[in-house]
């Protein structure tokens, strides 16, 4: 038995109908049995068609692994914000997930100690050139036997606990970032201003106004972007085919139509129980990329020579795919065989297929309206 399939074509377009009539105009595509694999199509009907014949082009095809993994932020780009000194938290003008600059002031500490820190400091740096010209003039005396030597040991412990007073007050105000060219009488300040070493976001806030702090304590937790790559897994299987530099394109699990480009960095030298090589990937465009993220990417294994069609070529069907092969042509028309193609890969509007042959031709236009 024979099935007969009529496919209109009014302006250029194709319409499918089934009908059990037969004119001029109709264009008739006879499709026999076995399996609804073979269809025959006049001459006449080919030409009014715009169909087009042709054989498989050889051409460049990229090959690549797809692998999966996430985005992370090594341990190194993570930095707890505290302070050196206990006291009241002034104001907070971040939110978490709040994007950081170096530099940029996270939270003050108010605490009146430093005013008498910086009293101290002041009466001891206006005190040391007096004692230091005390102590030189405990030496002069001594020389001449006028003074003892308990007075001149005296007066040089005086200027070096002075001195080291003097210096230990400094190196606190440099911890607590406070400028001692500006301290003067005129000038004392009571608090203290937390300041970011890394531009990145807010990842933890565990403080809020008005508390009390202690020294040492985590306030907030700052994390970088520099640093942030991907972890992917690669089958074992796959392994020999790993080098470092490799091209990746990745893709982000909420944004699937944006590819974003990576390059292999470290490969660990070692499968782990999964059957599984981890490798690391320095993301060279990290716009949109969070840490934490889920990926899906294709590592470039370079290009291989692969026999294709154009995407027009191929009809998908159910989840399958097909191509026409013309099997032969003769007085009665054309004679096609369609043929399920596994897996064809596309790339710049050809499809890469394993199983054409590339000494038979192939319908190129019009293939769609034939099945």
């Amino acid at each position: 038995m024979t099935k007969i399939y009529y496919i209109l074509f009014s302006f250029g377009l194709f319409f499918t109908v089934l009908s059990c009539g037969n004119s001029e105009s109709d264009f008739t595509a006879e499709v026999e049995n076995a399996g609804d694999s073979h269809i025959t199509v006049t001459q006449t009907q080919f030409d009014s068609s715009a169909f087009e014949l042709g054989k498989a082009v050889s051409l460049d095809f990229p090959q690549s692994i797809r692998v999966f993994g996430k985005s992370h932020l090594p341990e190194k780009n993570k930095y707890v914000a505290t302070t050196m000194i206990s006291g009241i938290v002034g104001s907070i003008n971040l939110i978490e997930g709040q994007s950081v600059r170096k530099g940029q002031v996270l939270f003050s500490i108010q605490n009146p100690e430093l005013i008498t820190m910086q009293e101290d400091y002041l009466v001891y740096k206006n005190k040391l050139p007096l004692l230091k010209e005390e102590m030189a003039r405990q030496e002069e005396m001594f020389k001449a036997n006028i003074t003892s030597k308990k007075d001149l040991l005296a007066s040089q412990m005086l200027y070096s606990e002075t001195l080291s007073r003097l210096a230990s007050l400094e190196e606190k105000f440099k911890v607590y970032g406070i400028n001692i060219q500006k301290i003067s009488n005129q000038n004392l300040v009571s608090r203290v201003y937390v300041t970011s070493p890394m531009s990145g976001f807010v990842s933890e806030i565990n403080i809020h106004q008005g508390m009390h702090l202690d020294a040492s304590t985590q306030a907030m937790l700052i994390a970088g972007t520099e640093d942030l790559h991907l972890e992917l897994d690669v089958l074992e299987k796959d392994a020999m085919k790993l080098r470092h530099g490799q091209k990746v394109i990745f893709y982000v699990q909420n944004n699937m139509d944006q590819p974003l480009q990576a390059v292999v960095d470290v490969i660990k030298p070692e499968v782990n129980e999964s059957h599984m090589v981890s490798i690391h990937c320095d993301i060279l465009d990290k716009k949109g990329v969070l840490s934490g993220m889920y990926v899906v990417a294709d590592l470039d294994l370079g290009d291989t020579k692969a026999l294709s069609l154009p995407e027009e070529a191929v009809v998908k069907s159910e989840g399958k795919s097909y191509v026409l092969k013309l099997i032969e042509k003769n007085n009665n028309g054309y004679h096609f065989e369609r043929v399920m193609i596994q897996d064809p890969v596309l790339f710049e509007k050809r499809y890469s297929i394993s199983e054409l042959d590339s000494s038979a031709q192939y319908l190129l236009q019009g293939a769609y309206f034939m099945m």
